[in-house]
């Protein structure tokens, strides 16, 4: 059997050799993509199970369960922002739901597969060998940014997919300035800013430094138009957006309403040291473009386009961190690991190794800090080595009580992570059903059964407390209480009692 070689084996001093067999082309990095997506679904299923997603996946995950069983205003579907992961958690529940799997991994494991797909498939078209496109590939599934994207259900995945997307699109625009190139760009930028808050501000970080990332001379000659054909997709998508919000909702403010407007609202502003730290972490995650693409041996186009892409996260990660919309490093940094894996796909192909390395020394160095940092990602870590379950959630705690149960009036699109935990909107009576609509008009209950949340000072009721607002403390005539925890009661009909 012969060998490959390791590719960067004669430089710095490597001397071993990989042994592969010669011959094996993409098929390896395929079976490994598959394997690396079922280990994705099997990860992102136990994190469904121990109720570890980051906030906002959950309700995601309910609002796409309504979607799929029709029991969701349309315009919930037309507004929702981001749009991105919702479209696809809609399509997930479709999919998966009839097959017994889970729809937020299965949308996970499919994103997560993909991307190794892709990421293994771009090094062998540069002529990497088999062993080294394995290498990378594990390197970019195992890493704890990746745990950490998981967590954040497909929303993560997206951004490491949309960060991936621009650092290779940057560097193509720069050196091969074909129309693919240029397409691939201009469609990274709104890819980014439709997947959350966070991958809006890497699309504004990057409008300044969009210049470097063209040939010079198109840059002088035509500074406005190059502008113009960049982000003429982004600035379509945003006005669309826009313009289908005020058709629908009459309000303009609802753009900036959803994960900006809280997270600037709830979030505190960390201190300026914070601030500045930010891009720093960002830089030496991502190893700092991994060295600039090899400092004096690469092109100046080259380097040039890796630093723009650099600086439009660093710019990114002041923009979040001020702002409060990342609330740890795992959030932060999670873009700078998808675009270092899309640097690493133009290295030299006798710089890979060395690029492997860099890669993994980042890993272990990232690790303690991000997992320790992660609430969410330490809880995995240690609840996975434990075998338990972590603290059930007051949502999830009435969700898991609901499973089985019939004819429960509740505000469903007030509280979807409750339906995510159920599992299902069937049998649930919720404000597309007459009975729902019956209850809050007359202020009376006709339901079999009602759940209703406390009222929480600084947050709005659901339209049932609104409408009937002591029926969480005596709850209605004829009715008995069920369940009660954690600021959710259950009232159901006694069975002597009739339908007031």
């Amino acid at each position: 059997m012969s060998g490959v070689p390791f590719p960067g084996a004669a430089t710095r001093g490597w001397r071993r050799r990989l042994a592969m067999p010669a011959g094996i082309g993409i098929a390896p990095s395929t079976l490994l993509a598959i394997l690396v997506a079922v280990a994705g679904y099997r990860l992102a299923a136990r994190i469904s199970e121990l109720g570890l997603w980051h906030d906002g996946t959950a309700q995601r995950a309910g609002r796409a369960i309504l979607s799929a069983a029709g029991q969701s205003d349309p315009t919930a579907l037309l507004t929702s922002y981001p749009p991105l992961p919702y479209m696809l958690l809609v399509i997930g529940e479709m999919l998966g739901r009839p097959l017994g799997l889970d729809p937020v991994a299965l949308v996970d494991a499919a994103l997560l597969g993909g991307l190794a797909a892709r990421y293994g498939g771009s090094l062998a078209e540069r002529g990497a060998s088999t062993g080294i496109v394995m290498l990378l590939v594990l390197l970019l599934a195992l890493h704890p940014l990746s745990i950490t994207a998981i967590t954040r259900g497909p929303q993560g995945l997206l951004m490491l997919w949309g960060s991936w997307v621009l650092g290779r699109s940057m560097m193509d625009t720069r050196t091969v300035t074909g129309i693919n190139e240029t397409i691939a760009l201009s469609l990274a930028l709104p890819m980014l800013a439709m997947t959350g808050a966070q991958g809006a501000a890497i699309a504004v970080g990057a409008i300044p430094f969009l210049i470097f990332a063209v040939p010079r001379d198109l840059a002088e000659r035509h500074y406005l138009g190059t502008y113009l054909v960049l982000l003429f997709p982004l600035v379509l998508s945003g006005l669309s957006l826009f313009a289908l919000f005020v058709i629908i909702l009459h309000t303009p403010l609802t753009v900036i309403i959803g994960d900006v407007y809280h997270a600037v609202r709830s979030g505190t502003p960390p201190g300026w040291a914070i601030v500045t730290l930010a891009p720093i972490a960002t830089a030496g995650v991502a190893v700092i473009a991994v060295l600039l693409s090899t400092m004096r041996t690469a092109p100046r186009a080259l380097r040039e386009s890796v630093a723009a892409g650099l600086a439009s996260l660093m710019l990114a990660s002041v923009l979040v961190v001020a702002t409060g919309i990342a609330r740890h490093p795992g959030e932060l940094l999670v873009p700078a690991l998808g675009f270092a894996a899309g640097v690493s796909t133009r290295w030299p192909v006798e710089k890979l190794g060395q690029a492997g390395l860099s890669i993994l020394v980042g890993a272990l160095v990232a690790a303690p800090v991000i997992l320790g940092t992660d609430a969410k990602a330490n809880g995995l870590v240690m609840q996975l080595m434990a075998e338990r379950t972590g603290a059930v959630s007051p949502d999830r705690a009435v969700g898991r009580y609901l499973v089985g149960h019939r004819g429960v009036m509740i505000d469903a699109l007030a509280h979807p992570a409750v339906v995510a935990e159920r599992g299902s909107a069937a049998d649930l009576l919720t404000d597309r059903s007459p009975v729902f609509g019956v209850s809050v008009l007359a202020h009376r209950v006709f339901t079999p059964a009602v759940a209703v949340r406390a009222h929480r000072p600084g947050e709005s009721d659901d339209a049932i407390s609104r409408s009937m607002p002591k029926l969480f403390e005596q709850g209605p005539p004829g009715y008995r209480l069920v369940f009660d925890r954690d600021g959710w009661r259950v009232w159901a009909r006694t069975e002597r009692s009739k339908i007031p």
